[in-house]
């Protein structure tokens, strides 16, 4: 099973397929695996990240059930690098350098969200350690 290599590798983040985030706000069942997936991720202490994200109500919905990291054009279409390096130094000038040089990107939030959530630090993800087998 695909599950199994949750187990088997050292994987750290997660992502959660544009199917289920396109009809997020319309069916039901697409709601219950975007759940499952994040508390699953939760569980497990892996990142996670939405792809697919087209509409502000999609990604304040991720946001309410604990997805705070998106793919999607509502903030990008695909983009060559040198303009995505481009839009990457300005957008340093919105975000904030703590004492470890990490750099944390804040992204506008509704009002009740912006209360809950706090910024997502932009680091390389850390490697999970494989449990040794019995």
């Amino acid at each position: 099973s695909s599950l199994s290599h949750l187990k088997r590798f050292p994987i750290d983040t997660i992502k959660i397929d544009r199917s289920f985030v396109a009809d997020l706000l319309v069916d039901k069942d697409d709601g219950a695996i975007v759940a499952a997936v994040i508390a699953l991720a939760g569980a497990l202490n892996i990142g996670v990240v939405a792809e697919g994200v087209e509409t502000e109500a999609q990604r304040a919905r991720l946001l309410e059930m604990g997805c705070c990291s998106y793919q999607g054009f509502l903030f990008s279409r695909a983009v060559p690098i040198a303009e995505f390096m481009t839009m990457l130094n300005d957008s340093k000038s919105e975000s904030e350098k703590s004492e470890d040089g990490i750099f944390t990107l804040s992204l506008p939030l509704p009002e009740p969200a912006a209360k809950k959530a706090k910024p997502t630090p932009i680091t390389k993800p850390k490697k999970r350690s494989k449990k040794a087998k019995k």
